[in-house]
């Protein structure tokens, strides 16, 4: 039972400190959406390759953006879309480690209870979704 305690109280604890890692890798990835949505809005300003061709002759872009403005134009909406970053995808591998910890952990809890406290919280948990199904 000290066992099962000291593990539960660990997987606390590790997922409290991961909450401040998730966070910080959230900001990091709404920042990436905010610069490539800044990014395609300077992009789609140009109508065609003709008029971004004009642009890169005046000076106005780049070589390198002009090649971006046309693969946009050429690609269109599968370029808009925001394409998965190892950040992003990091972050969706966190949130699932989390969530599989925090199950583990009600598991455990769940394994605490004596065989007569889990009869009644089963009983107590058939008679709320029974009442609250009617209403």
């Amino acid at each position: 039972m000290e066992d099962l305690t000291f593990e539960i109280r660990c997987r606390k604890y590790l997922v409290k400190r991961l909450m401040v890692l998730k966070n910080s890798i959230e900001k990091t990835v709404a920042k990436e959406k905010e610069a490539r949505k800044a990014q395609i809005e300077r992009l789609c300003k140009f109508k065609d390759t003709d008029e971004a061709a004009e642009a890169y002759g005046y000076g106005d872009i780049t070589d390198e953006e002009y090649q971006e403005v046309c693969d946009a134009l050429e690609k269109g909406a599968a370029f808009v879309e925001f394409t998965k970053t190892p950040k992003a995808a990091a972050l969706e591998i966190l949130k699932d480690f989390m969530v599989r910890q925090k199950q583990e952990i009600v598991d455990l809890e769940w394994s605490m209870k004596s065989p007569k406290e889990q009869e009644r919280i089963r009983k107590e948990n058939e008679e709320y979704r029974i009442t609250h199904r009617l209403n």
